[in-house]
């Protein structure tokens, strides 16, 4: 497609506005001076760069403000809830496309800190944040959200901004060209599942998985059955790399829990 032809109409009126021009280039091929306008296309369902006739298709970036611990982690050891506290943290990411800014799962740490110094050194102010996704409404996933004073808030069933709160499904939702939803009920009957397209390859965050090693059986899972069907449903979609509730990002492999 030439920089002059017309482009393919947008696929998904969920897509959130995008302008239409820039002067230059996305960052990533930055090495390469611009000898004229880029324009910015939605195209088949995302958006593309075309520049000098070449096609870059525009994907998400990822970026880990804070890796989470759970109650099997090896400081509650001895540890029962009630009469010695557990230690919590939600595992608290970033993703960026284009002006999406999207915080996932900001919740439980033991430092707000931990999520604003990360943030800060990203390049982004709290205020700056379009949308927050709860994976789930356990409350060690959702206590920090109103650090984002600005964010829409998505869930299994709705967004949420201000006063207003739209109904809608949150399988195949797109909060962006290359950030969408899918449901993956099991752990809890509402979690969903952030899928992002990075140049590295698909990334899913979710709850399906506490950590790198599962566990193989979620002690908490409200449907056992549903969680193993949802872990193969990620899985299918063949990530690079997998965000898990409560541990580091890991890469799946022949050994990860299903």
């Amino acid at each position: 497609m030439a920089t002059g032809e017309s482009a393919v109409p947008r696929q998904d009126s969920n897509l959130r506005h995008r302008p239409e021009t820039a002067n230059t280039a996305p960052d990533r091929h930055a090495s390469r001076p611009p000898t004229r306008t880029v324009h910015t296309y939605p195209l088949i369902g995302y958006f593309a760069s075309i520049q000098e006739g070449v096609i870059y298709p525009v994907v998400a970036t990822f970026t880990l403000l804070t890796a989470g611990y759970d109650p099997l982690a090896p400081r509650n050891v001895g540890r029962d809830g009630r009469d010695q506290p557990w230690h919590v943290a939600s595992t608290v990411a970033l993703l960026r496309d284009g002006d999406a800014i999207v915080v996932v799962d900001p919740g439980m740490v033991a430092d707000r800190k931990l999520i604003l110094d990360p943030l800060t050194a990203a390049g982004v102010t709290p205020g700056q944040a379009t949308d927050v996704v709860f994976s789930h409404h356990h409350p060690d996933h959702t206590v920090n959200a109103a650090l984002f004073p600005n964010a829409r808030c998505h869930d299994f069933w709705a967004i949420y901004y201000n006063d207003i709160w739209t109904v809608r499904p949150a399988d195949g939702f797109q909060i962006s060209s290359s950030i969408r939803l899918i449901e993956t009920p099991g752990h809890s009957p509402q979690d969903i599942t952030t899928i992002a397209e990075t140049d590295e390859g698909t990334i899913a965050l979710t709850h399906m998985w506490w950590h790198t090693d599962g566990p193989a059986e979620d002690p908490f899972a409200s449907d056992p059955d549903a969680l193993r069907i949802n872990r193969r449903k990620i899985l299918d979609l063949q990530p690079a790399l997998i965000v898990p509730g409560h541990g580091v990002p890991f890469a799946p492999s022949e050994n990860t829990p299903v």
